[in-house]
């Protein structure tokens, strides 16, 4: 394999050069520690936080369904705002996050009990 002044060598998986290549100075993470560090923040904003706001506000203050369900999307929509204008794209957490408890709301302002699917009126 040819290594130009400005191209760096690439690894190999093994000795016949078959497996996938991995530029150089990009190793694959192994481990959990890596996996926590670039997935924990956005666990915590998108899952724990909103998880933790509806609890406090609907259990213990007895905050309505949905003001509680409207609080809890403060922290995804913070998280997704900041990642397009950070790095021009939003965190695929956050925009499910965001999907769901717009879905949430919107049952729960029809009328709906978000946790529990209707039943048909012939069933």
């Amino acid at each position: 394999m040819a290594v130009g002044p400005h191209r760096p060598p690439e690894h190999t998986s093994g000795p016949g050069g078959s497996g996938p290549v991995t530029p150089l100075g990009i190793e694959r993470t192994q481990g959990v520690v890596p996996l926590v560090r670039g997935f924990g923040p956005s666990i915590l904003i998108n899952g724990v936080a909103p998880y933790f706001i509806y609890f406090v506000l609907h259990h213990q203050f007895q905050v309505a369904e949905l003001p509680a369900l409207v609080a809890t999307s403060i922290p995804p929509l913070l998280d997704a705002l900041v990642g397009i204008v950070r790095w021009r794209r939003i965190d695929f957490l956050a925009g499910f996050v965001l999907f769901t408890i717009a879905l949430a709301v919107g049952l729960v302002a029809l009328g709906g009990d978000p946790r529990r699917p209707q039943r048909s009126a012939s069933g």
